[in-house]
């Protein structure tokens, strides 16, 4: 028993079988366990052969006197034992003659395994005593069952392991934070999203709280504060949205729901947790809110631009009586009359609100437009002394105009008002206070996501565009009034039309360009223009415009128009430079009037919107029967028309309202270049 005393484990058996054949003086000793119930296989753990160790090895029971141990029953057979046992072939090639075994069992009672002596000649059942074999029997039962205990203890260990592993795996490839934490705040389980967001691993996150890892102090008292709600109610919480700040300081947007709970090896209380990621779905409402806001926004510029457009329209025909009139009256009158400066008061009224009506074109998008290459650098430094008169001596101008700029196809009398209503907009957001100005242009590749932030985004194409950007340091806007501040007539100023934006708008519209604003509150705001580049070189050209008096020298001109003020000035300012008038009050009229009397009209100065037959169809008819110079006029501007004309013949345009000297111009230019040839629109003159 010393010499076995201290050893456990396998070799506790090697050492058993060893010492106990030595000490009893017997050729061989073994030790089995059962490998079933009822047992009917046996397996060696270790067998001494009196010289060294066999492999060990398994053998059925059947045959053999072993069965009768592991029955239940001590076996002691002093000789003969292959008579006895004649199909165990083991025993004849031991060359066994005498056998004794005991049978061990485990705590339950249950048979486990036997401890056998087997020697090549006869036992003396007298000197042999088999309570010894049930001593080592008993200590071999117990060390078979602690080792059995152990090998059960460390599968189970196994099997934990891989079960852990297999579910770290698992909640590793969840895209979601899978989180516990303790009543301390610790973390004792996290899912690679949690670590990755902290910007560590799981194994550094473990035993450590949030705090340590966020670099907002207010995310952590959040996280802390959530946590204990739901670990001293003990009841769930979701938590819609929250933000959290990752390692590159991107903030990220989660759905978070957390549950009281108490781990197994454990009787603190703690905190489950998963939240989803909702950043691309909150990104992608944003986008479909601004999509909806741009739709609105786009709906109320038409309907707007719509109902601006009409009115100057009909604005512009009532211009055309008021400045006609007032024409001809200031021609009657002469030049030491007291009414001239009360005539002279009425003409230059109804000047500002042909401008004022201009402005309402230009929102609309219908502005009168002369499209040329224009270099943006050069023409804001021609306006620079027009640019510096117009803001306070206590405000600083800021110039940055880059060389080389691509030409853009623009209005230059437009763009002018475009920077000049920009910079006054600027001016009056300093007010009486000092401060700087800046305007800048520059090139740029503008993509698609660049345009999708744009005021103006209507199917813009991706590519070069110069950019014109006009920016202050005064009292900035709030988020209401940014948002109105595109609308005629709205005004943040005592007094003020409030169409200066408007007509931006309208100007950036009509020339196909984006628009971009940024303004806070106490913190300025910059404007940003975004116009098409083109290829096209800008060139400097001059417009005069011939000053020669007219002569009609009794030519016949039909005047074609559904207003009859307009049609009297025109009869009053015809005539009184030698021509004569026909008139007609729509196209159907304008038509037969020609049927009868085409031989005797010089030209038509046709209306567009008329009732009945319009002035394209009247245009259309008359290029089909007769070869006479047109004139056409509108309140719309020559924009307009162009697009309504579509394949109709080219032909001369004045805008209403237009003054006596500048009809006249048109009138003897239509006789100039004659009827014309039949063209694409883009050959309408001015």
């Amino acid at each position: 028993m010393a010499g076995t005393a201290t050893t456990t484990g396998h070799a506790f058996f090697y050492s058993l079988v060893q010492h106990l054949a030595t000490a009893l003086d017997l050729r061989y000793c073994f030790v089995t366990q059962c490998l079933d119930s009822p047992p009917s296989k046996l397996a060696t753990l270790a067998f001494w052969n009196g010289s060294e160790f066999l492999e060990n090895f398994e053998y059925d029971l059947s045959g053999t006197p072993c069965s009768q141990v592991v029955a239940g029953t001590p076996c002691f057979y002093d000789r003969d034992i292959q008579s006895r046992f004649p199909i165990d072939q083991d025993l004849v090639d031991l060359q066994a003659e005498s056998y004794a075994a005991v049978p061990f069992q485990d705590s339950s009672g249950q048979i486990i395994g036997h401890l056998a002596m087997l020697d090549v000649e006869p036992l003396d059942e007298d000197s042999f005593d088999v309570s010894v074999l049930e001593l080592f029997a008993a200590r071999a039962g117990a060390e078979l069952e602690r080792q059995r205990a152990v090998s059960r203890l460390e599968a189970n260990e196994r099997t934990l392991r891989e079960s852990e592993a297999r579910l770290r795996e698992v909640i590793d490839l969840v895209p979601h934070f899978i989180f516990a934490k303790d009543s301390e705040g610790r973390f004792n389980l996290a899912n690679r999203a949690v670590a990755e967001a902290y910007g560590t691993s799981v194994e550094e996150l473990l035993g450590r709280t949030d705090a340590e890892f966020v670099s907002s102090d207010e995310e952590a008292r959040r996280f802390r504060r959530d946590d204990l709600e739901v670990i001293e109610s003990g009841r769930a919480k979701l938590i819609q949205e929250e933000k959290i700040t990752d390692r590159d300081g991107n903030v990220r947007f989660l759905q978070t729901t957390k549950i009281p709970f108490t781990r197994a090896d454990s009787t603190l209380p703690s905190v489950l947790g998963v939240a989803v990621d909702i950043t691309e779905l909150k990104q992608a409402e944003v986008e479909r809110r601004k999509l909806d806001e741009q739709m609105r926004q786009a709906q109320k510029l038409e309907s707007l631009g719509v109902l601006a457009g009409g009115i100057a329209h009909d604005f512009n025909n009532l211009l055309v009586g008021m400045l006609g009139n007032a024409a001809l009256a200031l021609q009657k009158l002469p030049e030491d009359s007291p009414s001239r400066c009360f005539i002279e008061g009425v003409e230059t009224s109804a000047e500002r609100a042909a401008e004022l009506s201009n402005q309402m074109l230009a929102y609309s998008g219908r502005g009168k437009f002369v499209v040329e290459p224009i270099d943006l650098g050069v023409l804001i430094e021609e306006m620079l002394d027009l640019l510096r008169a117009s803001v306070t001596k206590k405000a600083t101008l800021e110039l940055d105009l880059r060389p080389d700029l691509p030409a853009i196809e623009a209005d230059i009398t437009e763009v002018r008002q475009v920077v000049m209503n920009l910079l006054t907009n600027a001016a009056e957001a300093l007010g009486d206070g000092e401060g700087v100005i800046s305007v800048s242009t520059r090139a740029l590749e503008v993509d698609r996501f660049h345009l999708a932030r744009t005021y103006l985004e209507e199917g813009l194409p991706e590519g070069p565009y110069v950019v014109l950007e006009v920016s202050d340091t005064g009292c900035g806007m709030s988020e209401e009034t940014r948002s109105k501040i595109f609308d005629p007539f709205f005004t943040t100023k005592f007094s003020g039309r409030g169409l200066g934006l408007a007509a931006v708008l309208g100007i950036v519209r009509g020339h196909r360009g984006a628009l971009e604003v940024t303004s806070q509150e106490g913190q300025g705001s910059s404007f940003r223009i975004l116009f098409p580049a083109t290829k096209t070189v800008a060139e400097t050209r001059s417009r005069g415009l011939p000053s020669a008096e007219i002569d009609g020298g009794g030519r016949t001109i039909l005047v074609v128009d559904d207003d009859p003020v307009v049609i009297e000035v025109a009869q009053h300012i015809l005539k009184d430079s030698g021509f004569r008038v026909l008139t007609a009050g729509d196209g159907q009229d304008a038509l037969a009037c020609l049927e009868r009397q085409s031989h005797k009209i010089s030209t038509v100065l046709l209306d567009i919107t008329m009732p009945h037959l319009d002035g394209i169809q009247t245009l259309q008819a008359i290029r089909q029967e007769h070869s006479i110079p047109v004139v056409l006029t509108s309140g719309y501007s020559k924009q307009e028309i162009r697009r309504r004309l579509g394949d109709a013949a080219p032909t001369t345009f004045i805008q209403k309202p237009f003054a006596p000297k500048e009809l006249l111009r048109k009138i003897a230019k239509a006789l100039a270049d004659g009827p014309g040839k039949t063209g694409r629109p883009e050959h309408l003159v001015s």
